[in-house]
């Protein structure tokens, strides 16, 4: 009777193979751009759901690598090349990182095989600073990347709560409750009759800011006062 699916590579799978089952999706960036749904405020066809923007959340996780590194390096990009968002996450995470007078560099990771391999050539080209994109596989492995990325001592920022908890310094991401409530309403509304082509897709407004002051202690970095003021959550 109804599918609810997370990220954009799935989201377009479901609407691939499924014509005619109403689709529920959960994704970052513009699901305009990436073909799902014709219009954010009328999306046709058979799917809708909830979004969050891409470019503002990478903007402000540049910001807070910045913050923490204000005499650091340029800033390393770790991404899946199989999510088809990324392409546009990392030219927004280059914007932001050239207003802050900064280059990007990306490296990709399909497999658990190939992170510790992007790290350590993160580490190799002395960036000392990490932005990991949201996206189904590196979520999956957002504690193991955090780990290696203390290991490299390599200051990382994270979309999601587990890598912070493993090592990250920073994740700052939009409030998957509130996400995840929008999505039960249009559910019942589905299954109440509702059509998905007219329910607007939603974008997600509550974000969540995490700072893990031991870890950034253990790197060496001082955190500014009015990033820890910001914080939902300071583990210590």
């Amino acid at each position: 009777a109804l599918l609810v699916v997370e990220g954009t590579r799935f989201a377009l799978l479901a609407k691939q193979e499924l014509v005619s089952t109403p689709v529920l999706f959960r994704v970052g960036g513009d699901p305009v751009t990436s073909g799902l749904v014709k219009s954010l405020r009328t999306p046709g066809g058979n799917l809708s759901g909830v979004t969050s923007t891409g470019g503002a959340l990478q903007s402000k996780r540049i910001s807070f690598l910045v913050d923490l590194t204000p005499r650091g390096s340029n800033i390393g990009v770790l991404h899946n090349p199989q999510n088809p968002n990324h392409a546009l996450e990392i030219m927004h995470a280059e914007v932001a990182a050239r207003s802050f007078g900064r280059d990007i560099f990306a490296v990709g990771a399909s497999d658990p095989g190939e992170i510790e391999a992007a790290l350590r050539q993160l580490a190799t080209n002395s960036l000392g600073s990490l932005l990991v994109l949201t996206d189904p596989f590196l979520n999956a492995h957002s504690k193991n990347i955090a780990g290696l990325a203390l290991k490299y001592q390599i200051v990382s920022v994270f979309g999601v709560r587990g890598a912070v908890e493993a090592g990250g310094v920073v994740s700052y991401r939009m409030d998957v409750t509130e996400m995840y409530s929008q999505l039960g309403v249009y559910g019942a509304a589905i299954l109440r009759g509702s059509k998905p082509a007219d329910l607007p897709v939603v974008a997600a407004r509550k974000s969540k800011l995490e700072v893990n002051l031991r870890v950034a202690r253990d790197l060496g970095l001082t955190v500014p006062t009015f990033l820890l003021g910001l914080a939902d959550n300071v583990i210590d």
